[in-house]
């Protein structure tokens, strides 16, 4: 991404999202943990809902059937239009210390397959699934759509 980008509540998001996202170089992200508004670090995540998972070195194919026998409860998996999935997963850490130790425990799981490290932190980004990176698409490839939490309409 380049730059602060743009910060906007959610139900504004979705009214400016209703508009078909240009196609841009560096694609479209979103911030998958709730801010507070006032800044883009960790310092300004409200909630400890999710964490993203993502490879660089290992082959799509090999992603997608990783996530597929993980014990993980995965929310959504996005093709980013390059070299990676990214996987979001459920973790809803009542703190940081809580995201922090569940987080590094599913890192650990994941170490001996070349997990992205640096995606760690609770303010990371994901990419937004429908928009362009280039002339490629960044596609949702499953959504948790049954799941009782989504179910309950929790916004």
């Amino acid at each position: 991404p380049v730059g602060r980008g743009e910060t906007l509540p959610r139900d504004e998001w979705r009214e400016k999202l209703e508009t078909p996202i240009t196609k841009t170089a560096g694609g479209c992200w979103f911030r998958y943990n709730p801010m507070d508004g006032y800044g883009i670090t960790d310092k300004n995540v409200t909630a400890f809902k999710h964490a993203c998972i993502e490879f660089d070195n290992i082959p799509i194919d090999l992603q997608i059937s990783l996530f597929a026998t993980l014990p993980l409860k995965i929310r959504s998996i996005t093709h980013s239009a390059g070299k990676s999935i990214h996987a979001l997963v459920d973790v809803r850490g009542r703190s940081w210390a809580e995201y922090e130790t569940k987080v590094n425990a599913i890192y650990e799981l994941m170490s001996h397959f070349g997990i992205d490290a640096n995606c760690k932190n609770p303010s990371r980004m994901s990419r937004l699934a429908g928009a362009y990176r280039g002339s490629e698409k960044q596609r949702l490839i499953y959504l948790n759509a049954a799941d009782e939490i989504l179910a309950k309409g929790i916004r």
